[in-house]
């Protein structure tokens, strides 16, 4: 059995000798390496079939086989011999290569459809007519099932543009955020080169300084020196510290600018949401107002018509239900408040959501520019100090104080 070699897509070169190989369908199995183009099965028990036209007919990209080049003729009597399979077989691949690509496209979907937080209110009226514990008594009402459906399409109608309308909006705040990013990204690079250029600038300076103290005999000069060395250092940690200063007000004018659009697109994804639960909650109304008027217009007919009920031959247990007037009344209102109640904790839990994820990535940008200043901030500190150290260290050999 040819096992594991699935995720091996780039192999170009595949000696299989000498083994324990029996059957053709485990060559065919390399048709999953589309860069194969080097074989080798000889002394394998296959060979005593017709695997050399099998191998040659069924991997296409295959030329040389027992490293032996395959020639021209070779090829077109192998396909020839295995036309009808490689057919069939061909089908069935683009089959499944379509199938996956499928799959693919609907899971990225899926992706973008949870990322922009539409999951739950893409099944808000299965879930609402699930937990509905009147619809078994409403589902007895002969004229119910006419307007729930058309209560249902024009509910999915108006979710469908909802959605639409949610994932142009998601994919244009991501696009936002993704040019933030990267507009951050080059800032925060080109202030690291200033940075590292500034300090191994001052390092040099050092290394020189050392040095020359470390070249005299005069223990004035060498004072002087560690004194002009101590004021360089107090210039460089100034100019430095000075750089993250303007580093950080750049990055505040760049957030600033960026939370101006940013907020001006959450503002246009809360309007959108706003307007489809309103017309939600309308649709929920409307169907609710239809059934409200036919259950009046039936218990009218049923207990007030002359003679008693003339109509249509009504069900044992609807029957039972019309007996209690306001029963039946409080089941079609339980029933829409519940509706109303899923509609209304649906926009909650998007709109906190939303909330959160947005305030997340404005969040986030500015945790990780705080780290950052934090951290060079503490690499500043680090030269500081290791630079006055030198300094004291070498202020002790002249027994002199360290300068100030």
């Amino acid at each position: 059995m040819i096992e594991g070699l699935d995720s091996c897509v780039a192999l170009n070169a595949l000696s299989l000798g000498n083994n324990k190989i029996k059957e053709l369908d485990q060559v065919g199995c390399l048709r999953k390496l589309p860069k194969l183009n080097v074989l080798n099965l000889d002394g394998n028990p296959l060979c005593a079939l017709d695997y050399k036209n099998y191998s040659i007919a069924y991997l296409k990209h295959l030329k040389y086989l027992d490293y032996s080049l395959i020639t021209s003729d070779q090829k077109e009597k192998a396909e020839d011999s295995y036309k009808d399979d490689l057919v069939e077989l061909i089908e069935k691949e683009n089959l499944e290569q379509r199938a996956a690509e499928f799959e693919r496209n609907q899971e990225e979907k899926m992706k973008d459809v949870k990322a922009a937080n539409l999951l739950k209110v893409d099944k808000m009226l299965v879930d609402m007519l699930k937990d509905d514990t009147e619809q078994s008594k409403l589902q007895l009402l002969p004229f119910y099932n006419k307007f729930l459906e058309e209560y249902t399409e024009q509910h999915v109608n108006r979710l469908e543009k909802f959605k639409a309308d949610m994932l142009a909006l998601h994919f244009d705040m991501e696009a936002e955020t993704s040019a933030i990013r990267e507009a951050l990204a080059e800032m925060r690079a080109e202030d690291t080169e200033s940075a590292i250029g500034m300090t191994n600038h001052f390092l040099t300076v050092r290394k020189n300084a050392i040095e020359k103290f470390e070249n005299m005999h005069d223990p004035t000069k060498q004072k002087e020196l560690l004194k002009t060395l101590k004021s360089k250092l107090e210039a460089s940690q100034q100019e430095l510290m000075y750089h993250e200063i303007t580093g950080l007000d750049s990055f505040g004018e760049m957030m600033k600018s960026f939370e101006i659009t940013y907020t001006a697109k959450k503002g246009q994804v809360i309007n959108t949401r706003q307007e489809f639960f309103r017309e939600i909650e309308e649709l929920e109304t409307t169907f609710t107002e239809k059934i409200r008027e036919e259950v009046q217009g039936l218990l009218s007919e049923f207990h007030d018509a002359p003679g008693g009920y003339q109509g249509p031959k009504l069900d044992d247990d609807l029957v039972i239900l019309l007996q209690e007037k306001e029963t039946l009344l409080q089941t079609v209102n339980g029933s829409n408040d519940l509706h109303v109640g899923k509609i209304v904790g649906m926009e909650d839990e998007m709109r906190e959501q939303f909330n959160k994820r947005t305030t997340h990535t404005v969040e986030t940008m500015k945790n990780e520019q705080r780290e950052i200043n934090r951290m060079r901030v503490l690499e500043i500190k680090s030269l500081e100090k290791e630079t006055q150290e030198m300094i004291e260290d070498k202020a002790k050999l002249l027994a002199i104080p360290p300068p100030r």
